[in-house]
């Protein structure tokens, strides 16, 4: 899956006119990926690949869980 096949699900489900507005919580999700790539690799050496990837699925079982409450998107961006 990509973004695109999202696109109209969330640009319609929070009501959006603006195409801009709607595509800025996938702005946010490729540009943290980028920004967090080398922190990620830095704790994967120093503490291990299992801790890490630990750490990782429950930070993103929380993202997920708090995401599922939210009803406007400036809130949403903030959980991606």
């Amino acid at each position: 899956y990509n973004y695109a096949q999202f696109f109209n699900l969330i640009q319609n489900h929070f009501a959006l006119k603006s195409k801009l507005l709607a595509a800025i919580p996938g702005q946010f999700l490729i540009t943290f990926f980028l920004f967090i790539a080398p922190l990620s690799v830095y704790l994967t050496k120093e503490y291990g690949t299992r801790r890490i990837a630990l750490l990782g699925t429950f930070i993103s079982t929380f993202s997920l869980l708090i995401s599922s409450f939210i009803s406007q998107t400036e809130n949403f961006v903030l959980f991606i």
